[in-house]
């Protein structure tokens, strides 16, 4: 009893602070307090003695729902529901720290109870405290609960759809499009939370408190999608609704069937909101017709217990240390009430701002340096001046750096993902996969998280698909039968390492060679280095798959991610060792707005080279440097012969050094290929803000941007992907 009593402390000590910051217009803050609410009445139903708690709890939820669903119109009426409201929740705290025993004489929360009945117009009498199940009856039939009333907007079903009934989706266009803007985020944020919370419930069907954190976001996306009548989605959550109220209160079992249907739920309401957030962007009307009746039908099918089984679901092994890890790793954050602080200490800004202070953040640096370097002011021997200026220097840095970190976010949300793809998969192929994931805090520049959600998927399918064996084939191989996929992400100096491993077979050499000398990529008695014959499936249209199947095996993807990676100027890195698995790394800038950068001169022009692509630099020697046929030009480095690429030639620039011994060479390296860039000199390293060249500029060929440098000139951003083709390396 301790530890509930704390813990509705806590929850009512949150929706006193959210009221007193509430707006009764903020439709979002008005479904926040109910969520909140929700958790109160959910915790004191465990509790025998806690009646009065369930009760004011519902109450509150049923006063915000009607203020929500607009059933109390007029400032004067609002304020005075939310100063009830506040009654209440300060009467609750008041039963705590007197202790519930004759609580409601005690506090005169009898009073409240008959005005909050009041309010809702109907009439009701108190149960004893002490049988909680009477006194939930009475209320559930007295004052309904938020999730009745917000129902009752959107028109009831039919009592027999038939199978191949479906609903148009449409948008009242008089509707303000930034509350459709905030349901579209909130309902987003809602449905990722269930779908990582629902692959938690199926490694823990027993566990009321994930049960509930699904519960409640489905019951937020119901009743906002009524107000806003959009009946689909209205209706499509109140049936799994239903089925989670069921499983929620022990009359049904968590099963297979279930986390599969309500999965498929979530699939389709996701392609709802999608389309919802289009119509915002039209400006409303109507739009795609969806067909819910199907899914309906086996929604109720499982609510009735007809369907327990998944289709076509594996047969799991035995849980081992494997997956006992696993579980660990993908287990989902605890419900919001031990993020509550943060909850009331954040705010929501449109991106496009951020985006707009990162840009003016970086003209400030640029201006900054341009002062800093300006002759006239080097010049200056004034100390307080060189003293103002280094003080200037150290803001600047301090608040890009402060605007830097307003573009990252957690991979861990992308990692979730992969669990429900690692999943479906597993159940396709009969395999018994695991994902464990490290390092989901680790901070991720959020423009970068959707170019990077496509390549990562790519490659767990693959691992899964290709990388693991059979099931039954892998005791043989002394690997238990649960096969295990590790995804990781970490900052390394001024990247982010991202690693996809598997423990599988590992890439099979000998296919993948002899499917490059039957395309011609190597010849016959050609011996590549193990890394470089790794790096041919990259090849468009590379596959050693044996069949083609829905998943993989058309040679259509590994080229794509390559492709992906680098239009963000990162590079893909491949290991494998037979037997043992393949380890796919992936390594990122930390940010696309700003980059560390070498910048070089060649001839009078000045380029810069990314430091995430150096390798090394060196002045070659007249006997490092050889040619073939008196055409390619190599240099030898560390015992290997690397080609040479001039600069110089590549945007044909006059007055460049010729001989290699008379200037730099800069080894590079993007998709395990390296090459020596040929320049005259190395002026320094620099952190550059990235600027596009316009459309005119676009197509230019080896350049990903330019860069305002210290002096004002303008320096271009080489692209070390493009320079390879350019020059003809991977030709």
């Amino acid at each position: 009893m301790e530890a509930i009593l704390k813990n509705l402390s806590g929850r009512l000590n949150q929706a006193a602070t959210d009221l007193v910051l509430l707006d009764p217009d903020d439709l979002q803050g008005l479904v926040s307090l109910m969520d909140v609410a929700r958790e109160v009445a959910d915790a004191a139903r465990r509790e025998d003695g806690l009646a009065l708690f369930v009760q004011v709890a519902e109450s509150i939820d049923a006063v915000l729902s009607m203020l929500v669903l607009f059933q109390i119109e007029g400032e004067a009426e609002k304020q005075a529901a939310l100063k009830l409201v506040g009654e209440g929740i300060t009467g609750l705290q008041d039963v705590l720290r007197n202790g519930p025993a004759d609580a409601a004489r005690a506090t005169g929360m009898d009073a409240v109870l008959d005005r909050f009945v009041a309010l809702t117009g109907r009439a009701v009498s108190h149960a004893d405290e002490r049988d909680a199940e009477q006194a939930l009856a009475q209320l559930g039939s007295l004052v309904p609960p938020a999730a009745a009333m917000a129902a009752e907007v959107a028109p009831p079903p039919p009592k027999a759809p038939a199978p191949e009934a479906a609903l148009g989706l449409a948008l009242d266009p008089s509707l303000e499009t930034s509350l459709v803007d905030e349901f579209v985020t909130e309902a987003t944020e809602h449905l990722d939370s269930i779908e990582s919370n629902l692959l938690a419930l199926e490694e823990h069907p027993g566990d009321t408190e994930v049960i509930n954190t699904i519960f409640r976001p489905f019951h937020t996306i119901k009743g906002v999608s009524g107000f806003l009548q959009l009946t689909p989605i209205n209706r499509l959550a109140h049936e799994t609704e239903n089925l989670l109220d069921a499983a929620r209160s022990g009359k049904l079992a968590v099963s297979p069937a279930l986390v599969d249907v309500v999965l498929a739920s979530v699939d389709l309401i996701s392609q709802m909101v999608a389309a919802v957030r289009d119509l915002n962007g039209k400006g409303g009307g109507n739009g795609p017709v969806f067909a819910i009746e199907p899914l309906v039908a086996r929604i109720r099918r499982v609510l009735a217990g007809e369907e327990t089984q998944a289709p076509a679901a594996p047969a799991r092994p035995e849980a081992g240390p494997n997956t006992a890890e696993a579980a660990e790793t993908t287990q989902p954050a605890q419900p919001a009430r031990e993020g509550a602080h943060a909850r009331t200490t954040t705010i929501k800004v449109d991106t496009a701002k951020l985006d707009s202070l990162l840009n003016m953040v970086g003209e400030l640096v640029v201006a900054q340096l341009q002062v800093r370097q300006d002759p006239i002011i080097q010049r200056v021997a004034d100390q307080r001046l060189q003293r103002n200026l280094a003080q200037l220097s150290r803001i600047t840095n301090e608040l890009q750096k402060t605007a830097m970190s307003t573009r990252m976010v957690p991979i861990r949300a992308t990692f979730q993902k992969m669990v429900r793809v690692v999943r479906d998969l597993s159940k396709k192929s009969g395999k018994a996969v695991e994902l464990v994931m490290n390092g989901g805090d680790t901070e991720i520049d959020r423009n970068l998280v959707e170019e990077i959600y496509e390549p990562l998927m790519h490659m767990v399918r693959n691992s899964v698909d290709h990388g693991i064996e059979p099931p039954e084939g892998r005791p043989a191989t002394g690997k238990p039968p649960v096969a295990t996929i590790t995804i990781g992400a970490e900052h390394k100096g001024d990247a982010i390492l991202i690693t996809i491993a598997d423990d599988g077979r590992g890439l099979n050499r000998d296919k993948i060679r002899a499917k490059a000398v039957e395309r011609g990529l190597i010849g016959p008695d050609e011996q590549p280095a193990p890394r470089e014959l790794y790096n041919l499936i990259f090849q468009p249209g590379f596959s050693t798959a044996d069949k083609v199947t829905d998943v993989s095996g058309r040679g259509v993807g590994m080229d794509v991610v390559v492709k992906t990676i680098e239009k963000v100027r990162g590079r893909v890195e491949l290991d494998s060792t037979p037997g043992k698995g393949t380890t796919v790394t992936i390594v990122l800038p930390l940010t696309l707005a700003i980059i560390d950068g070498m910048v070089v001169r060649v001839g009078p022009e000045r380029f810069i080279i990314p430091t995430l692509g150096i390798m090394e630099s060196f002045k070659p020697e007249p006997a490092h440097y050889a040619t073939v046929n008196q055409r390619i030009e190599s240099l030898k480095v560390r015992g290997k012969l690397l080609p040479l690429v001039r600069v110089a030639d590549l945007f044909h620039i006059d007055g460049a050094v010729r001989d290699p011994w008379d200037g730099l060479a800069v080894v590079v390296e993007s998709d395990g290929r390296r090459c020596c860039l040929m320049v005259d000199t190395l002026l320094g390293k620099q952190e550059v803000v990235i600027k596009g060249l316009g459309e005119r500029m676009q197509g230019v060929r080896g350049v990903a941007g330019g860069a305002i440098l210290g002096d004002g000139s303008i320096g271009l951003i080489l692209d070390i992907g493009k320079i390879y083709r350019m020059a003809g390396i991977d030709a």
